[in-house]
């Protein structure tokens, strides 16, 4: 499925250190990656919430109300969530391959009387393992 979203948190990541103190210095050495756990994309929804719909189901794949999880849903070996950064006239000027991402929370919405000439809006949060950036 290819969304558009109105907005999108991009995945971020930073390194884990060993902190070492030499008399009284403290250094810090990088020793392994560490991946934030979210992103958080905001969608358009459309007149029959077929976003919000697909999300449900999407999460309810993973664990449904039976409460039994369903761990092969979530593949840390393959792409599950691709993002990609345009220009102005449309080229891609990057890739995001996000490994392991599965919905973690569909954000709650709000509707209201006096928003009726507004666009409603659907947030959902994703968690993942890695990604890997492409240019």
């Amino acid at each position: 499925v290819e969304w558009y979203p109105d907005s999108i948190t991009l995945p971020s990541r930073s390194f884990q250190v060993y902190t070492d103190t030499i008399y009284g210095t403290h250094k810090q050495f990088p020793y392994k990656q560490q991946f934030n756990d979210e992103i958080v994309m905001t969608l358009n929804l459309s007149q029959n919430n077929a976003e919000r719909d697909y999300f449900e189901n999407w999460m309810n794949s993973i664990v449904g109300f039976n409460n039994v999880a369903n761990l092969d849903m979530i593949k840390i070996r393959e792409s599950s969530l691709n993002i990609w950064t345009t220009t102005p006239t449309g080229t891609v000027s990057g890739t995001y391959a996000v490994y392991g991402a599965y919905p973690s929370s569909i954000i709650p919405s709000n509707f209201a009387y006096g928003m009726q000439n507004e666009v409603a809006k659907l947030q959902v949060t994703f968690n993942y393992y890695k990604y890997y950036y492409y240019a």
